[in-house]
């Protein structure tokens, strides 16, 4: 009798295997232990030195002051190509108080700057640069024209260690403008000024467009900000209103915060009173 072979089981399906594991990446930087680095970047809006052909005649003829000024009443910083070329960049120092010091006693960088949060800086996507050898350098720009945006040629003739430089890169518009970065993206929390006068008051002839009546007003971003002076006498930096100090060396005055309640046009914030002009 011819037997009938069994019929062939179906395969039983595995149970499901666990996923692996995502790699995790820190959503933070690590806080700033190290006393020689700080957890504070600082933009200098003159570095006492030309600057390349990339800036605009019209920004290149305004005064660090009315850098400053423009800067903050548009709540923007623009980005512009470095002597490194590569994409539009805006730059920083990440040297503690003692450098900013240094910097403007001895390299005559104009006491006027933003001081922005480094981790905020990190997030909008910028970092240290690399400083890099000529033969390491023309190598970058050989494999990625973008990648001299980060890169800062090393040699006898070229070093710029003192700087500390961070960067953050941004490329052009679709009409080839220089980007433009809100100050907010950035972390602003101050500023270093060379007059204890300084307000950087306008006068709106006609108000804000969120109905305010005309009369002299301080830029939005400006409120809450701690204010460093450029002590002339002492070729030091002082605050200007004292509080707790911060571990970048610095003295903060965080109250109130650095955000503030603006005009819809986003530029106007408190009124001056009794001021016109």
């Amino acid at each position: 009798m011819t037997q009938i072979p069994p019929l062939p089981l179906p395969p039983v399906p595995l149970p499901p295997q666990p996923a692996a594991a995502p790699t995790l990446i820190p959503a933070k930087l690590r806080p700033v232990e190290h006393p020689d680095l700080s957890p504070a970047l600082t933009h200098f809006c003159s570095r006492g030195r030309p600057l390349n052909s990339s800036v605009p005649p019209e920004i290149a003829a305004m005064s660090a002051q009315r850098r400053l000024e423009e800067i903050l009443w548009s709540g923007t910083i623009k980005a512009f190509v470095t002597y490194s070329q590569g994409d539009p960049a805006v730059c920083m120092t990440e040297t503690r108080k003692a450098g900013l010091d240094f910097l403007i006693r001895d390299r005559y960088y104009e006491p006027w700057a933003l001081i922005f949060q480094r981790q905020n800086v990190y997030d909008a996507g910028g970092g240290p640069v690399w400083y890099a050898r000529p033969e390491e350098y023309a190598t970058l720009g050989q494999m990625d024209p973008k990648l001299r945006s980060w890169a800062v040629r090393l040699d006898p003739g070229s070093d710029w260690l003192e700087e500390r430089e961070w960067r953050v890169p941004r490329p052009r518009d679709p009409f080839g403008e220089a980007p433009s970065i809100p100050l907010a993206e950035l972390g602003l929390v101050g500023l270093i000024v060379g007059d204890l006068s300084w307000k950087a008051g306008r006068y709106l002839a006609t108000g804000t467009s969120d109905g305010q009546p005309p009369g002299t007003y301080l830029p939005a971003a400006i409120q809450g900000l701690s204010r460093f002076l450029w002590n002339r006498p002492r070729d030091s930096l002082t605050s200007s209103a004292p509080s707790r100090r911060a571990d970048n060396g610095l003295t903060w005055d965080r109250r109130g915060g650095h955000t503030s309640r603006s005009g819809a046009d986003g530029r106007a914030g408190r009124r001056l009173p009794g001021h016109r002009r």
